[in-house]
């Protein structure tokens, strides 16, 4: 069985697009149902943090925020646009300010957020509150603006008895750094290897309550961190990385690690805590090892594939989630996951777990 062919993906596009030309039509549409009254447009659709920095591979929280002031406002939509080389959405959630939710999607291909929700009977909301929040994960260098779209099919809208009282729309950019150690002066610090090496001086943080270490087969990568690791790092200096592969997991005490990629014997775009366990620092010395499950589309570790798992890695393989939400589906490593690899999910969840071998090195 092969990928999701070109055919298919227009198909979804072309539902898409006439999914958000009738949400916009709905929201639009409803002051020819309701009597007009003099509106000043005055409400403000703003990104809140408006301007952000965060570090390759960090999971940060964006919101859509609207600022309506004495306003009552009955709907709201925000259309996002960013680029997908830098940014990935992990998840959107509405605010609770609207009690229905009209549309909710995003397209980590297209590099798109469509968000619409409204209410039909007060109270109601006014003042500042919060439309949806958007889950980022920062995949890429150096950032992105993210704006809102204002043409039709997807045109970002507030609105009060039908009629727009959209003031102005304010984007904002989010910028992403290489490492997480900002501006700090460079001190000479040994390292586990020997020598010394440049690296920034980092407080280490307690290590959080033990969580227990998921089953992974380990195989012939393992190396010594030549740098302590906090718990907010993203990039894992290895004193010999030439045997690991250019992305995957690996294991560091109680901790597992995804990431994307490798430049010498350094692993960048690293996602922290997953497969059930959490962010700790890490000192120099600490052995790393790259391990790969023995049970394809097992999310969480725990040597089962189950029915959230399997809607997990199809959000993988259609772009609506990324691969760090379950690793151990993409079993070729080329960071995105195929038809093939669904199937061996579901066989895995039917039939039980049988080693996937060294051979998806």
């Amino acid at each position: 069985m092969g990928e999701m062919t070109k055919c298919d993906s227009t198909m979804n596009r072309a539902g898409g697009f006439k999914r958000r030309a009738w949400i916009s039509f709905f929201v639009i549409a409803l002051s020819t149902l309701v009597p007009r009254f003099p509106v000043l447009a005055t409400v403000v659709l703003s990104l809140n943090p408006e301007v952000t920095t965060v570090t390759q591979g960090q999971q940060f929280d964006l919101g859509i925020q609207v600022q309506a002031g004495n306003e009552e406002v009955d709907g709201a939509s925000g259309y996002l646009n960013f680029d997908p080389a830098i940014l990935h959405v992990v998840s959107v959630t509405g605010g609770g300010a609207f009690g229905v939710t009209l549309q909710n999607t995003f397209d980590n291909a297209l590099g798109h957020v469509d968000y619409a929700a409204g209410e039909l009977t007060a109270p109601f909301p006014s003042g500042t509150f919060t439309l949806a929040t958007i889950t980022f994960l920062a995949a890429g260098v150096p950032g992105t603006p993210i704006t809102f779209d204002s043409a039709m099919p997807r045109r970002s809208e507030v609105t009060r008895l039908g009629t727009s009282v959209l003031g102005q729309a304010v984007g904002g950019a989010v910028t992403v750094t290489l490492n997480a150690t900002g501006t700090e002066t460079p001190t000479n610090t040994p390292t586990a290897c020997g020598g010394s090496t440049p690296s920034a001086t980092l407080t280490p943080k307690p290590s959080p309550n033990a969580t227990p270490t998921p089953t992974g087969t380990p195989v012939d990568a393992t190396a010594l961190l030549c740098a302590e690791l906090d718990t907010t790092d993203t990039v894992v200096e290895l004193c010999d990385g030439s045997t690991f592969p250019s992305s995957g997991t690996i294991r560091i005490d109680d901790e597992v690690l995804y990431y994307a990629g490798k430049s010498g014997d350094t692993l960048t775009g690293v996602v922290r805590g997953v497969v059930r366990t959490a962010p700790s620092a890490h000192a120099a010395g600490s052995r790393a090892t790259w391990i790969v499950s023995d049970c394809t589309g097992d999310c969480n570790g725990d040597q089962l594939v189950t029915v959230d798992e399997l809607i997990t890695a199809v959000n993988v393989a259609l772009g609506q989630s990324v691969v760090a939400a379950c690793p151990w589906v993409d079993r070729d490593l080329t960071g995105r996951v195929t038809v093939d690899e669904i199937v061996a999910a579901v066989n895995s969840a039917l039939e039980g777990c049988a080693p996937i071998g060294k051979d998806h090195r």
